[in-house]
């Protein structure tokens, strides 16, 4: 089973602003469901994400195809045991599903995922958020021993 978030027809840019999740089998689509992470009348930030993250797992997703996800959601899907691919979103989901099928996609890893700024923003873990369960996916920004040698700085340059 096969997860696409789809905004305007088309895969959405950024995995948790997707307006609805949609489920691929080898046949085509088979279901379509509105994101709880962009719903109005529900919780919203590290709470409504998780509820897109059980939503797909409820549903048997076993990868998924996205153009841009942070780097805390991408934890959280691969911990999961869901396989994340990179696609990009000015492709039909036809194509996106028959590069899928043929292999072409690649498979993300953390490194290629968005630093979570807003996480960051929040305090990071025990920010008050209320998602528990930080400790899995540390961001970049709250854990800069973990981040890769091209990210780590000592200094500001001034700009004169």
């Amino acid at each position: 089973m096969l997860a696409i978030p789809i905004s305007r027809d088309h895969m959405a840019s950024h995995f948790t602003k997707a307006k609805t999740i949609a489920l691929y089998d080898s046949h085509g689509a088979i279901s379509q469901f509105d994101n709880p992470a962009i719903d109005p009348n529900a919780k919203s930030g590290c709470a409504a994400k998780k509820a897109m993250l059980n939503l797909i797992k409820r549903q048997g997703a076993k990868a998924i195809i996205v153009q841009n996800i942070g780097e805390r959601m991408l934890g959280k899907l691969l911990s999961a045991g869901i396989a994340v691919y990179q696609g990009d979103y000015r492709q039909g989901i036809d194509q996106l599903r028959a590069q899928f099928a043929a292999g072409q996609l690649p498979l993300m890893d953390i490194s290629q995922a968005r630093v979570s700024l807003n996480h960051a923003k929040k305090g990071g873990c025990g920010g008050g958020c209320g998602c528990s369960g930080h400790d899995k996916a540390p961001s970049l920004l709250t854990a800069p021993e973990m981040a890769p040698e091209s990210l780590r700085f000592n200094h500001f340059k001034s700009i004169n």
